[in-house]
Order: structure tokens, then C-alpha cells, then sequence
């Protein structure tokens, strides 16, 4: 996890799959580095954005 943008927080995961949740989102699900999580994904919320690496 990292803070991002001011307002979010960035919650990367093993599958490469990174996810931008409000500081109370956090704090509401209790995460912290290592914490499992399930993903559920709004297809209308979705934002894609260029690699900063090639993955491979």
C-alpha cells in the first residue's frame, strides 16, 4: 500500500492487479501489507493506465 493522489491510497497484489481506495476503505476493511483480499471489480469503474514496466 501506498498513498497515491492525495485523497488514495494504491493496494498493489501478487496477481499485478493494482486497485486505488479511499484512506476510510482502508481503514473500513482494516488492510495492511501481507492482509488477503478478494477483488471485486465494477466494469464501469474500471481505468486503465500503461504499465511502468513490461510484465514478463
Amino acid at each position: 500500500m501506498e498513498p497515491h493522489g492525495g485523497a488514495l491510497v494504491r493496494v498493489r497484489t501478487a496477481a499485478s492487479v493494482t486497485a486505488e481506495v479511499t484512506p476510510a476503505a482502508v481503514a473500513d476493511l482494516a488492510l495492511e501489507p501481507g492482509t488477503p483480499v478478494r477483488l471485486a471489480v465494477k466494469a464501469a469503474a474500471i481505468t486503465l493506465h500503461p504499465a511502468a514496466q513490461a510484465i514478463g
